[in-house]
């Protein structure tokens, strides 16, 4: 499906929640991180506090935080999917583990900009900084912890779900 005919089929079907899902989705699935999280605003005016659009712009705005700013605004965004999802939804240990990773990165980075300034620049890709912070992240472990537990929900509430279905 190509992005023309998904706008087509968005703007002939306004009300269908799917094409406004595809729109996002290809924008994002193109490189185009910012016209999939503009889609999935937009998208999010015709049917708000949908978890799936929510968490649609969360990755979209993830995809494009290499900036500390948008690394804030995609925790907000993975937060609010979080309070709008029902707990067993798909999509809720990614969103945890996605938290976390942004923490991670973020805590990371402060560390090495400290490291350098108390004992020159880092050579290479800094690793000998960012598994320390990665290793001491207190955020980032909390919603590591947070993303496992849902895993562990979910795989339990799919065992208990497939047990009524017969063939």
């Amino acid at each position: 499906m190509t992005l023309t005919f998904a706008r087509a089929s968005k703007e002939k079907y306004p009300d269908e929640l799917a094409f406004h899902r595809i729109v996002a989705t290809l924008s994002a699935g193109l490189g185009k991180f910012e016209l999939a999280a503009e889609q999935a605003k937009a998208s999010l005016s015709r049917f708000p506090n949908d978890p799936d659009l929510l968490f649609d712009l969360a990755k979209a705005t993830q995809l494009q935080a290499r900036r500390p700013a948008k690394a804030v605004n995609a925790i907000k965004d993975y937060e609010c999917f979080l309070k709008a999802a029902p707990n067993d939804h798909r999509c809720v240990p990614e969103a945890y583990y996605a938290i976390g990773h942004l923490h991670m990165r973020g805590e990371a980075a402060a560390q090495t900009v400290a490291y350098e300034k108390k004992y020159g620049p880092v050579n290479g890709a800094r690793g000998d900084v960012q598994p320390l912070a990665i290793k001491n992240s207190a955020n980032g472990s909390k919603y590591y912890a947070l993303g496992v537990e849902a895993e562990k929900r979910d795989r339990k509430s799919t065992r208990l779900n497939s047990s009524h279905i017969t063939i």
